[in-house]
């Protein structure tokens, strides 16, 4: 099933984090019910600050362990260790925010492939994963689905 070009926009404006501060990343995770994960404080001066604890794959997939590695290699730059999210750059993904029950299987493939101007959330522009190989997307969202599931993000 394909998004609308409304829908797309909607997923990558929720994966849009790079003008986010450490106060707003706070304020919006601290608002949303249900949070299992819980916010670790974030001084200013900590740019790399893990916003989040996070919890492990017992067993990961095949695909999520050379996920793991790829991610490893190009994403905690934009988006933090694990996803954990980054003071003053990046919201955690290991959030109720990004369940995988709320997405469809091509929307977060998709969101990471394209760039999209903010629409839904006031988190800014998300830009495209220049590079990357469809391959590569997959294996890196395996390792973050197997992250979430860790988390209890379902």
């Amino acid at each position: 099933m394909l998004m609308t070009q409304r829908e797309l926009e909607c997923e990558l404006c929720r994966l849009s984090f790079f003008s986010m501060g450490t106060s707003s990343v706070t304020s919006w995770l601290s608002a949303r019910p249900g949070d299992q994960a819980p916010i670790m404080p974030v001084a200013p001066d900590q740019p790399a600050a893990l916003l989040v604890s996070i919890a492990f794959a017992e067993s990961p997939s095949a695909t999520a362990l050379f996920g793991k590695a790829a991610f490893e290699a190009k994403c905690p730059a934009s988006i933090g260790v694990n996803g954990a999210g980054r003071a003053d750059v990046a919201t955690p993904l290991l959030h109720k925010n990004h369940e995988p029950s709320r997405h469809g299987a091509k929307a977060l493939p998709r969101a990471v492939a394209l760039d999209a101007r903010q629409q839904c959330s006031p988190f800014g522009n998300v830009p495209p994963a220049d590079g990357l190989a469809r391959a590569d997307i997959v294996m890196r969202i395996a390792h973050l689905r197997d992250l979430q599931r860790a988390n209890g993000i379902n």
